[in-house]
C-alpha cells in the first residue's frame, strides 16, 4: 500500500513592483523546480520542491495585471506525492518560501499525510518588521 501526502494551499504575495519582470522572475526562482512523472530523468534531478516517487508538489503562479497594486502575486500550490511523509521537508521549504520574500499578506498550507496527520501551516510574524519568521503548524487530526 503506497504512503501519499496531500498538499493544498495559497500564498499571497505583495510587491512594489518597480521592476514587475524582474519580480516574477525572482518569484519563480523562489518556488522552485518541479518534476512529474511524464519528465526525463534530468528534469527529476533539478526538482528543488518536496517531490514523491510520482512526481513534486506542483504550482502556479497568478500575477494581478494592476501593477500599481499592491497586490503583486497569488501562488497555488497543489500536490499528491506517492511514496511521502517527511511533513518536516515541506514545513521547512514552506518557510523558506515565507521567509525569504518581504511582503507576505497572508500564506496558508494544508498538508495530509494519509493514515497519520492533517496539520494547517500558517506563518508567524515579526509585527515590527512586518516580516515571517517562522511558519505555525496546527494540528487538525492525528497525533
Amino acid at each position: 500500500m503506497s504512503q501519499w501526502t496531500h498538499v493544498n494551499g495559497n500564498i499571497r504575495f505583495d510587491a512594489l513592483r518597480l521592476t514587475p519582470n524582474e519580480d516574477r522572475k525572482r518569484l519563480e526562482l523562489l518556488m522552485g523546480k518541479t518534476c512529474s512523472c511524464e519528465d526525463a530523468e534530468s528534469k527529476w534531478d533539478e526538482c528543488t520542491v518536496p517531490c514523491g516517487s510520482e512526481g513534486s508538489l506542483c504550482y502556479k503562479i497568478y500575477e494581478n495585471p494592476n501593477e500599481s497594486a499592491m497586490y503583486a502575486f497569488s501562488v497555488s500550490i497543489w500536490g499528491d506525492l506517492r511514496d511521502y511523509k517527511d511533513l518536516e521537508a515541506i514545513k521547512k521549504w514552506f518557510k523558506n518560501l515565507l521567509t525569504a520574500w518581504m511582503g507576505i499578506r497572508s500564506a496558508v498550507l494544508e498538508v495530509e499525510v494519509e493514515r497519520q496527520k492533517t496539520v494547517i501551516l500558517i506563518p508567524l510574524w515579526n509585527e515590527d518588521e512586518y516580516k515571517v519568521i517562522d511558519v505555525k503548524e496546527i494540528l487538525i487530526k492525528g497525533e
